[in-house]
């Protein structure tokens, strides 16, 4: 594996995982507003509270994943010699 492969960089892994998440919280949140807006949710209490839990849960796992990023990218930037193999552009 080359030195400038981003396949074993762990924020090229973040990334992609927080994309995914992030792409979740979306189809989650017009899940959300298809129900609000199409039925009468103090009737279908049921189906309104399972989306908001759901569309909760993937905001809280992409938030989650997100803090991870933010996390690898500070430690990086705080021992720049002990990851002298990326740059500062990366």
């Amino acid at each position: 594996e080359e030195l400038g492969s981003t396949a074993g960089d762990p924020y090229f892994v973040f990334r992609k995982d927080l994309q995914r998440k992030l792409e979740l919280v979306d189809e989650s949140l017009a899940d959300f507003l298809r129900i609000v807006h199409e039925t009468d949710t103090a009737v279908n209490t049921h189906e309104y509270k399972d989306a908001k839990k759901q569309l909760k849960r993937h905001l809280k796992n992409a938030e989650s994943t997100l803090k991870d990023v933010q996390t690898t990218v500070q430690m990086v930037g705080n021992d720049r010699e002990k990851f002298s193999h990326i740059d500062d552009a990366q």
